[in-house]
C-alpha cells in the first residue's frame, strides 16, 4: 500500500475534474465509515442496555438488602 505522501503527490497530478471526483469519493467513503462505526457503537450499547439487570449473583451483598441497611443507618440517629 502506498504511503499517504506518495498518494498525495499522485493526486496533485490529477486533472481538476479527476481531483474533484476523488475528493467526492473520499468524502462519501469517510462519511459511511464514520456512520458504520457510530452504528456499531449504538448496537453495542443497545445490547448492553438490554442485558442490564438480568444477571443474578449466587450470593447476597449489601445491595441485596439495602432497605434494611439504610433503615439501620437512618433509624439509629447516626448522621453520616
Amino acid at each position: 500500500m502506498e504511503s499517504a505522501d506518495k498518494l498525495f503527490e499522485r493526486a496533485k497530478r490529477l486533472k481538476p475534474e479527476e481531483l474533484s471526483d476523488l475528493v467526492a469519493r473520499l468524502d462519501e467513503y469517510l462519511s459511511s465509515s464514520a456512520s458504520d462505526e457510530t452504528s456499531n457503537i449504538a448496537r453495542s450499547y443497545t445490547r448492553s442496555l438490554a442485558l442490564s439487570g438480568t444477571a443474578d449473583a449466587t450470593w447476597t451483598d449489601v445491595s441485596s438488602h439495602k432497605g434494611r441497611h439504610l433503615a439501620e443507618v437512618y433509624g439509629s440517629g447516626h448522621e453520616g
